[in-house]
């Protein structure tokens, strides 16, 4: 920056401070003037880029090994010659005298292959990373592979021994630069490295790549597809003319097969950050910060009427029971009145945990049950039983099961549930404690569950 401020106004004279990020200016007023115009908009912080990023991978293979699979060779036998007998008057063996032959039975080996493999895998990576315009964002999601190898040995050297590691999986480096009107100019490398093999102990690494550059207005959504890499082989054994009869060709014939699927999609949505704005969150708005007003007053001298009893403007009803036109009507409640909950350790009740100052929870908090109680305090035939739950806000729906019955709870507010019904003996299958299970669900599935036993009646 100082060398390009020395050039574009060489009438000031431009100083580098201690203080790494501070400059000094020498010169005339109007230079200085238009001296610190050009840092106005030469030194500019370069705006924040959010990267939403996701990276599927998805993997499929199949197997297949059908037929009759003959050793080598498909028959066998050893020939073994006897040993000669020797000359009676000399008692030696000629050479030229061969012994008989002899051999082993004839031997078939065959071995049968039914098998069929199929298998699927879905690998997500969905990191979010922030990085300034003009700047390298390095994304990696894979593992590191490690081998030991030997260097030197020679004559007068020791040999030594070192660690070296292979990359494997995805490498992906984004370089986003803001233009004007906040769109943005991304430049992606994503880089797949994968283990094809191992040969002489060293592993094999295959490579697929791709570089583009794309042009994106802000918050706008880009796919990257294609990066496939699909292999297949093929591996025949079969007796000769026996495995090319039609029809019966398949009872002398092994045939193997191997088939392997990979795709890679990454797709990255840039978020310019401005001055003033937050960054794009899910969840709801914060409240906002109350600030402090002076209360009302009233003028010196002001008297208050006397109070009447009722409301201004309240009037009684008429004959016909009807409201007169400025009674405000009642608010109908979103939630039956709760039934007041029996606190821990009231005779006659069974509970779990403690009743909560607060229960308010975001929709994507946890779920979490405070407390729960049963009554009455021993389950008999023909009984009712009275349950209720406290969970946080986010629930949507509770539950409770005893024994073999189950059944759904009703909200009284929010977080607050609770139940009757009656209790059967065949409920608790004999046992002479019963185990009630409370359980609070999310609206997407997610769950909290605990247990409360109580006594049954034989």
């Amino acid at each position: 920056m100082i060398q390009t401020l020395q050039q574009l106004v060489p009438t000031v004279k431009v100083s580098a401070l201690a203080q790494a990020g501070q400059i000094a200016l020498m010169g005339d007023p109007v230079s200085l003037r238009t001296a610190k115009q050009l840092l106005d908009k030469i030194d500019v912080t370069a705006p924040l880029v959010v990267l939403d990023t996701e990276i599927l991978e998805i993997d499929e293979s199949a197997a297949r090994n059908l037929g009759l699979l003959l050793a080598q060779p498909v028959i066998s036998t050893s020939f073994t010659e006897l040993l000669p007998q020797p000359d009676p008057t000399t008692g030696q063996t000629r050479l030229i005298n061969p012994g008989a032959l002899t051999r082993t039975p004839l031997s078939l080996s065959a071995q049968l292959n039914l098998q069929i493999q199929k298998g699927s895998a879905r690998v997500l990576a969905d990191p979010r990373v922030t990085t300034l315009s003009g700047r390298t964002a390095t994304i990696r999601a894979g593992d590191t592979i490690g081998i030991l190898t030997t260097v030197g040995g020679g004559a007068g050297t020791y040999a030594t021994t070192q660690l070296q590691n292979f990359q494997t999986g995805v490498t992906l480096d984004i370089t986003p630069i803001v233009t004007p009107g906040n769109e943005v100019t991304v430049a992606l490398h994503p880089v797949v490295n994968s283990l094809s093999g191992i040969l002489n102990g060293v592993p094999q690494i295959s490579t697929r790549d791709t570089q583009t550059t794309v042009h994106l207005k802000n918050n706008q959504t880009l796919i990257i597809g294609g990066l496939i890499q699909e292999s297949a082989t093929r591996t025949d054994n079969k007796i000769p003319i026996l495995g090319d009869l039609p029809l019966v060709g398949g009872i002398f014939r092994n045939s193997q097969s191997n088939s392997t699927r990979n795709e890679l999609i990454i797709v990255v949505t840039p978020h310019v950050l401005v001055d003033g704005e937050a960054p794009p969150v899910q969840g709801p708005p914060l409240p906002a910060i109350p600030t402090p007003k002076p209360l009302p007053t009233l003028p010196p001298g002001t008297r208050l009427p006397e109070p009447s009893g009722r409301l201004p403007g309240a009037t009684r009803a008429t004959k016909s029971g009807a409201s007169p036109a400025n009674q405000i009507p009642p608010v109908a409640a979103a939630y039956p009145s709760p039934t007041p909950l029996p606190a821990p350790g009231v005779s006659g009740v069974i509970s779990y945990g403690q009743i909560p100052p607060s229960n308010v929870a975001a929709p994507g908090d946890a779920v979490r049950i405070f407390y729960a109680s049963v009554s009455p305090t021993i389950l008999a035939d023909g009984g009712t039983v009275r349950v209720a739950l406290i969970a946080t806000t986010n629930t949507t729906r509770a539950s409770v099961t005893v024994g073999s019955f189950s059944t759904n709870l009703q909200q009284t507010a929010p977080g607050h549930w609770s139940a009757s019904f009656p209790f059967s003996g065949a409920y608790a299958l004999g046992q002479p404690a019963g185990q009630v299970s409370f359980t609070a669900y999310r609206g997407d599935g997610a769950s909290a569950a605990v247990n409360v036993q109580v006594p049954v009646q034989q």
